[in-house]
């Protein structure tokens, strides 16, 4: 948001606010960081 430093203005009334947006995708892009190999495994877990 940009009263934080960003660059999304706010919605007034919005019902899932740009911050949890904002939020909830950093979350996932962090899980996927921390859980690539494992996502991404191919040998469908055989090592």
């Amino acid at each position: 948001m940009k009263k934080d430093g960003g660059v999304f203005d706010q919605f007034a009334g919005a019902t899932i606010t740009p911050r949890a947006v904002v939020k909830a995708v950093k979350g996932g892009l962090e899980f996927f960081g921390h859980e690539k190999a494992r996502l991404l495994d191919e040998t469908g877990g055989k090592s």
